[in-house]
């Protein structure tokens, strides 16, 4: 599962700085946490 997580991260985070490239640090990360967050519980 480790494996899985790490690549949901990668995800998030690529998708994130794509969409969002004028976004603050703060914005950033808090977009990436709520797709991660997201991500993984879709994939349960």
């Amino acid at each position: 599962m480790t494996k899985l997580h790490y690549i949901t991260r990668l995800f998030a985070k690529g998708l994130v700085l794509a969409n969002f490239p004028e976004a603050t640090k703060e914005e950033i990360l808090e977009r990436m946490v709520e797709l991660t967050l997201y991500t993984e519980e879709n994939l349960k």
